[in-house]
């Protein structure tokens, strides 16, 4: 679906001898543009560096998580760069959240808890919790893992027993 918009127009288009042209945008571009106009700003650039030791920089007993993109930001999703401590276990499960996790650095294993099964974790692999499965994160080594939790966190959320983050809200 397309919609008309005048988002954005150049002043240098408008007046008198400006041509009277129909422009048409794709909803979903209108909607991120929209959000862009209302944050003030049409790109969000962050560096690891100015997250590091502030509220998103979030240090557990066995992890720290690098909240770099949050809920606040309006984009649906949140991205973090968490470390993983060698040698530690982590009992997970995001009942209100999907999280996919890419790793960059580091040897681990996921285990689904349901089923038993292992997954071998190691640079390039990616592993995504779908279906809000309760699961081990084993780090073998330190790992380092980019993840994206959808819908989007707000950085001050805290693991409860079952390894979860409360549902948004």
């Amino acid at each position: 679906m397309a919609a008309r918009s005048t988002l954005g127009c150049s002043p240098a288009l408008s007046g008198p001898l400006a041509p009277d042209v129909a422009v048409t945008y794709p909803s979903r571009l209108l909607n991120f543009l929209q959000r862009a106009q209302d944050r003030n700003q049409a790109v969000i650039v962050r560096t690891l560096a100015s997250i590091l030791n502030t509220s998103a920089h979030v240090k557990g007993e066995a992890f720290e998580s690098r909240r770099i993109l949050l809920a606040a930001d309006g984009l649906g999703y949140s991205l973090h760069d968490t470390l993983c401590k060698a040698g530690t276990e982590q009992r997970l499960e995001y009942k209100n959240h999907v999280e996919t996790n890419y790793v960059i650095d580091g040897v681990g294993e996921v285990v689904n808890l349901a089923t038993g099964q292992i997954w071998p974790l190691g640079p390039g692999t990616v592993y995504v919790l779908d279906h809000h499965e309760a699961h081990l994160l084993r780090a073998t080594t330190d790992l380092r893992i980019v993840c994206v939790f959808t819908p989007a966190l707000t950085g001050q959320e805290k693991h409860d027993a079952s390894g979860s983050y409360p549902a948004p809200g």
